[in-house]
């Protein structure tokens, strides 16, 4: 498992937490599925994934701490299933985004050079988690995007790839609302033991074009894929 041999590469300095509300099919427009995100902040770079990744990988963690057998670590992977697989590393390596998922069996990841997007900044502004927060809209990757980031925390991250405002994203969803991301919770990491874990191991490297090629194929006929 990658766990196993994910390596520390930034010390976590806090998590916000995300609620995600997204249609897995556009032609279901009906059907949303739902998920709690963690964005893992560190000193220099970041790392959004799903809840349930975060619940496996920390017991795996332990288990690797007290020595357990293969058997029980087996049975640990499967307790909790992701709806959400990928892993998006920002800022790691510097300047780029590194993007892992698995597609069926196979595991791939996909280091690229993302653009940051183009915020306009509105004057509408809403408070949440009793942070006051602005509005920013963006086209950014062939979606356009709204946001509400707080200056009271400068920090230039977000969900997913959204990022370059001059404080964290709190709120933000595209224009179709196709992805919903909430923040529920903001916690500060304590004593510098939380890190920011990363492997590649069993990845296979492949180009954002192909896995994109990937997803379609998979989506049309996962069982022949």
């Amino acid at each position: 498992s990658e766990v196993l041999k994910a390596e520390p590469i930034d010390d976590v300095i806090f998590t916000v937490q995300y609620e995600l509300s997204f249609i897995p099919d556009t032609l279901n427009p009906d059907k949303k599925t739902e998920e709690t995100m963690m964005l893992k902040i560190g000193k220099k770079s970041s790392v959004f994934y799903s809840y349930a990744r975060f619940l496996t990988d920390s017991i795996i963690e332990i288990d690797k701490k007290t020595g357990a057998s293969e058997e029980v670590i087996k049975n640990h992977l499967t307790q909790y299933t992701p709806k959400v697989g990928y892993k998006v590393y920002k800022n790691y390596p510097a300047g780029k985004v590194t993007f892992t998922d698995q597609v069926g069996t196979n595991r791939f990841i996909c280091e690229e050079k993302v653009p940051i997007p183009k915020w306009d900044i509105s004057p509408d502004t809403m408070t949440i988690h009793s942070y006051p927060c602005q509005k920013a809209t963006c086209n950014y990757l062939g979606r356009t995007y709204q946001a509400w980031f707080t200056s009271d925390i400068p920090r230039s991250e977000g969900p997913w790839k959204l990022q370059g405002l001059p404080g964290l994203i709190l709120k933000a969803e595209d224009t179709q609302r196709h992805y919903q991301y909430e923040c529920s919770g903001i916690v500060q990491s304590r004593n510098g033991e939380d890190k920011i874990m990363f492997s590649a191991d069993g990845y296979e490297p492949i180009s954002r074009k192909d896995l994109n090629k990937l997803y379609a194929r998979f989506a049309a006929d996962p069982v022949g894929y």
